[in-house]
C-alpha cells in the first residue's frame, strides 16, 4: 500500500473534513459489491434492520473485500498513515420510502472513541441523490474527526 492522495486532495481534506469523490471501483465491481449485499439481505429475510448490518465484514468475504479493497486502503493510509486498524463497518440500506434515517453524528464520538486518528470511508453501491435521502456532511465541523468518501462513478 502507499497512500494515494495528492497534496491537494490531503489539504483540501484537512480543511474540509470531508474528500469525495474518490472513484475506487469499476462499475463492475459495484455490481458485483451490490449483487452481494442482495444476496445477504435475501438470507436475512428480505429487509434486515440497520443493526443486523454491522461487522458484515466479520462473517461475509465480499464485505471483507469491500473494506479491504487496495485503493480503499490506499486512501485511508494517505490520512492515517500505513499502520491500519478496521474498527468497525455498518451497512446504512435505505429501502424505498423508508422514513427512517441516522441523525446527525462524529463517527468517532458516535463509537465511544477519544482519539483524532479516525476516518471513515463511505462508500455508495447505489446512486445517492438529494432525491433519495443521501448523506450530509457539515464541512468544517469535523476538527478532529475526517470523513473520507469513496465513491464509484455513477
Amino acid at each position: 500500500m502507499n497512500g494515494s492522495l495528492t497534496p491537494q486532495q490531503l489539504d483540501a481534506y484537512e480543511a474540509e473534513g470531508i474528500l469525495f469523490p474518490i472513484e475506487v471501483f469499476s462499475g463492475e465491481e459495484v455490481s458485483q459489491f451490490a449483487s452481494q449485499f442482495e444476496e445477504t439481505c435475501d438470507h436475512m429475510d428480505g429487509n434486515p434492520k440497520t443493526e443486523d448490518l454491522h461487522q458484515l465484514f466479520l462473517d461475509f468475504k465480499w464485505a471483507y473485500d469491500l473494506a479491504t479493497h487496495p485503493k480503499v486502503l490506499d486512501a485511508v493510509e494517505s490520512v492515517l498513515g500505513p499502520n491500519l486498524l478496521l474498527w468497525a463497518s455498518s451497512v446504512f440500506a435505505k429501502q424505498v420510502h423508508d422514513p427512517g434515517f441516522i441523525s446527525w453524528h462524529q463517527d468517532g464520538t458516535y463509537w465511544g472513541l477519544d482519539s483524532g486518528k479516525v476516518t471513515t470511508a463511505w462508500i455508495a453501491l447505489t446512486e445517492s441523490s438529494v432525491d433519495n435521502g443521501c448523506m450530509r456532511v457539515a464541512r468544517g465541523h469535523m476538527q478532529w474527526l475526517y470523513s473520507l468518501t469513496a465513491k464509484r462513478s455513477l
